[in-house]
């Protein structure tokens, strides 16, 4: 028994001692760069849609001059002094029944937003107006309802029904929708990396998109996370969005500066007057996209990537096999490579739909879409970039207005589903600017450049070009 005992902890010094060597050959953590993980995911189980674009609050701090934004009449539209607010779990039928408003009534209200708003659509925090009148054999009728909600992007707009007959036994109403006036001015935005790239992008209003169309512009020239690095700075020129005086959102990046210890990363987006140039370029023209562009949606948000969920709708545990864009019903979305088309129907779950292929076997599909462009038929060619269709909520399992994307190859007759990064070695780069468009390239970097800082950026901030706004939290 005392030899199995010695021979133990004999044992136990020798692996004491063979750790302590392996552990010292590892280079000293100081002489280590600190590297910074990015600890965002596109986070969406389709119910937030709403709560993302419906309900409405003071949207920033940030604000604009009245007079530089909307009219008086505009004003006088969208004020919610005397709109009633809906409360958590309200629906349309909930706030309308105890008036003494019949189904029928509700029902015809109801079919007239339909075009544009379902009933259920309705979100706390959301502002409604109610005009109601006492119709034949005392009936409550409804002779106005306006609704105020945001869509998608945060813009305010008002749905405004009015009552067409007065019988209630046939009730029947017209709908006006009014958006109200976008405004946009151009900004630099000014980060130093600190802890990870979204606490960094956190101390902006909306910074989490500002930091996916950033990934996106230089998703094939730097490895993230491990390319993030702690001090890195960032300098992007970019429009900034306002509606009713409150900021909005950024529209799509214009140029952009990533600036690191031994290299520096320049991305300018330049659209040839003839249309038949657009994209990401360096300063030499050289493009920093592929032959599949990153996202098939001009300034949006992804809001939920590939990875298992409880889906929405059927209360189950399931793997998402693509990336959802969010975006207002309309919005037009695109190819993201040359490639044949292979179907086009209407799903009853997916709703509107296309799949096409493309090179190296990968086929692309798009779903819920409002419409798909007329003129497209199967075995039609398409272009990168080509627009295809416009964002919907169509098919049973659409809970909001958005675009699912996915994309895969096939085994047989089973669809393998994969991630764009995958493609990355495989994937050429897309053509640089040719010399018949470097000129007028060339005058667009001028003019880029002329507005972009050069000057090193305080530690840990957040700041904006002198004479516009800051922006932080």
């Amino acid at each position: 028994m005392l030899k199995i005992v010695v021979a133990a902890v004999m044992a136990a010094a020798l692996i004491f001692i063979g750790l302590s060597q392996i552990l010292s050959l590892k280079p000293p953590t100081s002489a280590l760069p600190t590297r910074i993980a990015i600890d965002y995911e596109p986070v969406c189980d389709e119910t937030n849609y709403l709560e993302i674009g419906s309900s409405y609050e003071p949207i920033m701090k940030e604000s604009k001059a009245d007079d530089a934004i909307f009219t008086d009449q505009e004003r006088l539209a969208f004020v919610v002094k005397n709109f009633l607010t809906v409360d958590d779990k309200e629906t349309l039928n909930s706030i309308l029944r105890p008036k003494g408003i019949s189904e029928q009534e509700i029902g015809a209200l109801s079919k007239a937003l339909s075009p544009y708003m379902l009933p259920k659509d309705l979100a706390a925090g959301d502002y409604y107006r109610l005009e109601l009148n006492q119709g034949d054999e005392d009936a409550t009728i409804v002779e106005k309802l306006v609704i105020r909600k945001l869509d998608p992007n945060r813009l305010p707009v008002l749905y405004t029904v009015e009552r067409r007959t007065k019988a209630p036994e046939s009730p029947s109403f017209t709908l006006d929708v009014r958006e109200a006036s976008i405004t946009e001015e151009q900004a630099v935005i000014r980060l130093r990396v600190f802890q990870t790239l979204y606490a960094t992008f956190n101390t902006l209003p909306f910074g989490n998109e500002l930091m996916q169309r950033l990934i996106a512009v230089f998703a094939w020239e730097l490895r993230l996370p491990e390319g993030v690095l702690s001090g890195d700075e960032i300098e992007i020129l970019v429009s900034k969005k306002y509606a009713l005086g409150e900021f909005i959102g950024f529209g799509k990046i214009q140029s952009v500066y990533y600036r690191q210890k031994g290299r520096t990363l320049f991305a300018s987006f330049f659209t040839s007057k003839d249309n038949t140039i657009r994209g990401f370029f360096d300063e030499n023209g050289r493009s920093l996209e592929k032959e599949f562009a990153y996202s098939p949606v001009f300034e949006t948000t992804a809001t939920s990537n590939q990875k298992w969920r409880l889906h929405p709708i059927r209360n189950i545990r399931i793997k998402h096999n693509g990336i959802d864009y969010r975006g207002k019903i309309g919005t037009e979305f695109f190819s993201i490579a040359d490639g044949t088309i292979k179907e086009i129907r209407d799903d009853d779950n997916v709703g509107n739909m296309m799949r096409i292929e493309h090179k190296y076997g990968v086929h692309s599909e798009y779903f819920h879409a409002d419409t798909l462009e007329k003129n497209l038929r199967v075995g039609d060619r398409v272009k990168r970039g080509q627009k295809i269709g416009t964002i919907g909520r169509t098919g049973k399992m659409c809970t909001g207005p958005h675009l699912h994307m996915g994309l895969y190859r096939l085994q047989g007759e089973k669809r393998r589903f994969l991630e764009l990064a995958s493609l990355k070695k495989l994937l050429k780069p897309a053509p640089s600017i040719d010399k018949e468009h470097m000129t007028e390239y060339k005058a667009h970097l001028k003019t880029q450049l002329a507005h972009m800082h050069r000057e090193p950026i305080p530690e840990q901030t957040a700041s904006i070009r002198e004479g516009a706004p800051v922006v932080h939290r």
